[in-house]
């Protein structure tokens, strides 16, 4: 996996990029800047250009100006390790200590640290994978981004593969370039993969989810994989690959449980094996998944009244009859139920239309299309 080397940042010639941003954004000619403070421009040049002597006096002399506190090569290594450590502990989806190091990074910025741009670079990298919805992460961070593009010049050639990373998400591109430019890191592919799903590209969702599958499974990165496999899931669904589906789904659920791993991604898997299993007409597994179950979401529901319905009347009528009394508090419950119990003995396209405009799980409509059209 990728290691950053900030050794870099012990010389002085990398921080002329960065001044080079900083005057420009105070003073509209950087040379009469530089002459107002005592700093030889034609020296300034040289620096920027070769690794001097006088370089790391003027780089001094500047953060002194500006109010920027410089960096002993200890600390320099130290944020090396802690660079690395963010990155390893975000490729492997390890958030023991996600709020501790934003909490480190912003102590830094609080500082005025020289190295801001990195510092702000991990942190936009550390936003990007909060649980949240990648939009609402590109809202909240869109200027923190454009800062940090003016800084892009200043990172090192290993960062850049990071800020990479950050530009991909905050920015996305040109779809036909995405799919033939290759990537060495899962979490490229992973970007891109969500960013797919979101437009409803189900396709490419799974042509990136599975590149970033191929380097997490050689990676041993299991929690990613999970993470990839919730999105092949829903893909699959969508595009009507049921039998595919089920057995990822099955897979899931024993990966999941041998880990003993208990969030949303299990109950997720729970529902799309569910869902699957109907598409496949695997009605008595759907029976044997749900039947015993007394909080049953609506989407299961659905799944269980059509499973009851295609293998067993008698329960079929017994359920509707004696164990839907819970949903008696909702009207638009029974009036749905009562569409889907029309739907399921006479298939028509009016009941389609009201079926599909129930809050169920997005990917059981083309369930429903499947019903009609068989």
């Amino acid at each position: 996996m990728k290691k950053f080397d900030f050794s870099e940042y012990k010389n002085s010639k990398i921080y002329f990029q960065m001044f080079d941003v900083l005057i420009r954004e105070k003073v509209p000619n950087r040379d009469h800047f530089l002459i107002d403070n005592d700093i030889p421009a034609s020296s300034y040049r040289r620096c920027r250009t070769i690794e001097q002597n006088v370089g790391r006096d003027i780089i001094n002399k500047l953060a002194n100006l500006l109010n920027l506190k410089t960096n002993t090569d200890e600390e320099i290594d130290q944020l090396e390790k802690f660079a690395n450590k963010v990155y390893y502990q975000m490729t492997y989806k390890i958030f023991n200590s996600f709020e501790e190091d934003k909490e480190y990074i912003m102590k830094l910025l609080d500082e005025n640290n020289i190295l801001f741009p990195i510092l702000e670079l991990l942190l936009l990298f550390l936003y990007m994978n909060e649980n949240k919805r990648a939009s609402d992460i590109i809202n909240e961070n869109m200027e923190l981004y454009k800062k940090i593009k003016k800084y892009s010049i200043f990172f090192s050639i290993e960062l850049n593969e990071l800020y990479e990373l950050v530009e991909i998400f905050f920015k996305g591109g040109n779809k036909e370039e995405l799919y033939l430019k290759k990537y060495n890191n899962a979490i490229a592919y992973t970007i891109l993969s969500g960013q797919a799903y979101n437009r409803g590209d189900y396709i490419g969702c799974l042509y990136f989810s599975n590149k970033a599958k191929e380097i997490s499974e050689k990676e041993g990165n299991i929690r990613r994989i999970i993470r990839l496999n919730r999105n092949i899931m829903l893909c699959l669904l969508y595009i009507g690959n049921y039998e595919e589906c089920y057995e990822l789904a099955s897979r899931q659920i024993l990966i999941l449980e041998s880990l003993d791993i208990e969030d949303s991604s299990l109950e997720l898997a729970q529902k799309v094996l569910v869902v699957a299993s109907i598409g496949c007409e695997k009605y008595n597994r759907v029976i044997e998944l749900l039947e015993n179950n007394e909080e049953l979401k609506l989407t299961e529901i659905t799944c269980l009244l059509i499973a009851y319905y295609k293998t067993n009347k008698k329960l079929y009528d017994s359920y509707l009859k004696n164990d839907l009394d819970y949903l008696a508090i909702d009207k638009n419950y029974i009036r749905y139920i009562n569409v889907l119990n029309n739907f399921l003995k006479k298939p028509d396209k009016k009941y389609l239309i009201l079926l599909e405009n129930v809050e169920l799980m997005q990917q059981m409509k083309k369930i429903f299309k499947k019903m009609l059209e068989s």
